[in-house]
């Protein structure tokens, strides 16, 4: 009849997602690196890798010749996996081409307006480090073929749509060719790159002139033969051109000057301050040269022949030697826009690079305006929700500020008008006592838990906090069955479990060992006053260092005076598989045990339902267990006083965020109102969304996931979703 029933009846969801907080916009979270720029001959799109997020993508964000950024939070390009990210004015847009690990040379177009308005199209497979510069009415793109020996140069004429026009192959194919860079003088074209090879001192200089039919001369032409000639910048003042090379052994730079027949005029050594991504543009009376010397970032000006006019300015100076600002640079004629990655401050280094951006003189480098261009809200992880009668307890750690608590009605509503912060979070949990919020957390340094108790009215700041010392702790659980609130916590190798007060102080002074060995995390469970049961992921040692892989799910028995009655454990799972990640909960019967398992062909998620005295009451230990989802990981699973509903991210796929589920389950394995509500990354999930039972067939969902609205500017952020079961006879 269970079944007929479900079949009986369509379900819907009915949900307000709401966010935890407003958004505090400061740098971006993670690393932000290798910026490009371009200019539309009056302002300047700058373009680099963002961290923000995990998987890592491609930002851009608009910047005035006055140096006002017009995208706060930027422009995000569904870009993965990219490396040599190049950007380029065509006339009506921004083209930006990059390759990717897998081998493809990827484009995208961004409209003045800051729209994009190509989404990542493919040029061409098996190619790598592209370079891209405007010819008249088409963009060329030059390239090297293949990932592997031996190499081709290439380039690919594209129309203003980005559609390929034309293939001209450069080079022939060689072992040590370098990857081809393009000027353009109004009339030809012209791809210099590197050939040879450094044992043999071989490198050498080449260039050729080129069109939509392929090479205008017989053969590339050898413009410089002595050094090492490496990573090659060109530009062109409308007539002739000036190519900067470096010399590999050295790292000194040299200038010079190609006429468009390509005869090579003498070459030049440049000052020793520039030898790091260096940036060629022409001025209108004279070149200028931006690069780095790995702290430093330093212009110049040179003639029309590759000679220095007057000595190197140093234009930004990094706050930590050696941080490699890698500086990018672009001209509209007048101005120099320069963008480089830097450490917000000196104190700030391990916690990731910005970037940075400035409009300078292209005469003098007077600076005339710095910004950071790289903004996003702040991240927030790890969120947490516990469910009392008077409304919900919100919990989440807000990088970098720590962990914050805030009460909300029923519909998310805030309470609260200033989240109250509660310390520096590593591992947190949150539960209900019947009385007050209990919040635990633990923090590295020094190594302790504290505990909070939060009133469920009044001031949210008028409970108590207690500490106390411990090992390094790698996760803490929280449970409370009206009367007795129990903590259980996980040192690297043990797992403890004590009572916590009502000044949030442990009951337990000597708390009761459950189990000690090689654990993964821990799960515990209220039975409403007839005791606990805490489960943990158990594991074996690998040879010997000391590392562990999960093969099991145990659990044990607490009575509500902190007995033990499984000493050691007894096995929940255990069917020759990878079994991790568990969750409980008790409906008034019975307890019910989710794990994620992973068979090494899959991942799926399980169930297995234990009796009040401990014993196993579908199948024994050996046997899967129930299976309620597949491609699907850390688990989080509650009773809402009729059903189950629980939750769960899919698996890591490569290159793509994790998917963030929610269900009900009227039955162990049947699922009913199943839907994503969101992407969430590796890096801020310890679980799965959490789940807070307000009433039969309403819950509370907290979870994190990837901001992409402009107003967060695509970093994880904490929501709170109180989603509504309901149920209406199918229509036949």
């Amino acid at each position: 009849m269970r079944a007929l029933a479900v079949l009986l009846f369509a379900t819907s969801v009915s949900a307000a997602e709401i966010p935890f907080t407003p958004p505090v916009y400061g740098p971006a979270a993670a690393n932000q690196l290798s910026a490009a720029v371009a200019s539309d001959g009056t302002d300047f799109l700058v373009v680099w890798l963002d961290q923000r997020a995990v998987p890592f993508e491609t930002y851009a964000t608009r910047v005035t010749r006055d140096g006002v950024v017009l995208d706060r939070t930027g422009i995000r390009i569904a870009a993965r996996d990219v490396y040599q990210r190049r950007v380029v004015w065509t006339g009506t847009a921004y083209l930006i081409v990059w390759a990717e690990g897998n081998g493809r040379v990827m484009s995208a177009r961004v409209s003045r307006e800051g729209v994009v308005v190509q989404q990542p199209t493919l040029l061409v497979e098996d190619a790598q480090l592209p370079d891209v510069i405007r010819s008249g009415d088409l963009t060329i793109v030059g390239y090297l073929t293949g990932t592997t020996y031996p190499f081709e140069g290439r380039a690919l004429f594209l129309d203003a749509d980005g559609s390929v026009v034309a293939r001209v192959t450069l080079t022939a194919p060689g072992t040590n060719i370098g990857a081809p860079r393009i000027g353009f003088n109004g009339t030809d074209l012209v791809a210099v790159w590197t050939d040879g090879g450094i044992i043999d001192n071989a490198i050498v200089l080449k260039a050729a002139r080129f069109n939509a039919q392929g090479l205008i001369d017989a053969s590339p032409r050898t413009v410089r033969a002595e050094g090492y000639n490496v990573d090659p910048v060109i530009a062109s003042d409308g007539r002739d051109f000036v190519v900067v090379t470096r010399d590999y052994d050295t790292n000194v730079h040299r200038a010079l000057a190609l006429t468009s027949d390509l005869t090579a005029g003498a070459s030049f050594e440049l000052p020793t301050d520039v030898y790091w991504n260096p940036s060629l543009m022409w001025a209108g009376s004279h070149y200028v040269l931006v690069a780095g010397n790995g702290s430093d970032i330093n212009a110049m000006r040179l003639d029309r022949d590759g000679q220095l006019i007057d000595a190197a300015t140093t234009i930004e100076a990094t706050l930590i030697a050696g941080s490699a600002p890698t500086p990018a640079a672009a001209t509209n004629g007048a101005d120099v826009f320069v963008a480089w990655n830097a450490p917000l401050t000196a104190d700030s280094f391990l916690d990731g690079f910005d970037v940075y951006g400035g409009v300078f003189s292209n005469s003098t480098f007077e600076r005339r305006s710095r910004s950071l261009l790289s903004v996003a809200a702040t991240r927030q992880l790890h969120a947490l929700v516990a469910a009392s009668d008077r409304g919900l307890l919100t919990v989440w750690n807000d990088e970098p500020s720590g962990l914050f608590a805030r009460r909300t009605d029923f519909d998310g509503r805030p309470v609260d008008a200033t989240p109250l912060r509660l310390g520096s979070s590593i591992f947190s949990a949150v539960a209900f006592d019947g009385r007050d919020y209990v919040v635990a957390w633990s923090e590295s340094f020094p190594a302790r838990i504290g505990v909070r108790r939060i009133p469920v009215a009044g001031a949210i700041d008028a409970g108590t906090t207690s500490s106390f010392s411990t090992e390094y702790v790698s996760s803490v659980a929280l449970a409370s069955d009206g009367a007795t609130t129990v903590l259980a916590w996980r040192n690297d190798d043990r797992l403890f479990a004590s009572r916590v007060g009502d000044d949030g102080s442990l009951v337990d002074v000597v708390p009761v060992e459950i189990v000690s060995g090689l654990l993964g995390p821990a799960a515990i469970s209220a039975a409403g006053g007839h005791g606990f049961l805490v489960t943990w992921t158990e594991g074996v040692e690998i040879c010997c260092h000391g590392s562990s892989i999960p093969i099991a799910i145990h659990a044990s028995r607490l009575t509500p005076g902190m007995t033990l009655l499984d000493a050691g454990g007894f096995v929940v799972a255990d069917s020759e598989a990878l079994e991790a990640d568990p969750a409980v909960t008790w409906n008034g019967v019975e307890w019910l045990v989710v794990w994620h398992r992973n068979s090494g062909i899959e991942n799926e998620l399980r169930a297995r339902r234990v009796g009040l005295d401990g014993r196993l009451l579908n199948g024994v230990a050996t046997d899967p267990g129930v299976l309620i989802a597949r491609d699907a990981s850390l688990p989080s699973l509650t009773w809402d006083g009729v059903r189950y509903m629980v939750s769960w991210v899919d698996r890591m796929r490569p290159y793509e965020p994790l998917r963030l589920h929610v269900a009900w389950m009227p039955s162990v394995g049947v699922l009913i109102n199943e839907r994503i509500i969101g992407e969430g990354e590796a890096y801020a999930l310890t679980g799965g969304p959490a789940l807070a039972p307000i009433a039969p067939g309403r819950i509370a969902v907290a979870y994190t996931r990837i901001g992409r609205e402009a107003v967060y500017g695509g970093v994880s952020r904490a929501f709170l979703n109180p989603v509504s079961f309901t149920r209406r006879r199918a229509v036949r």
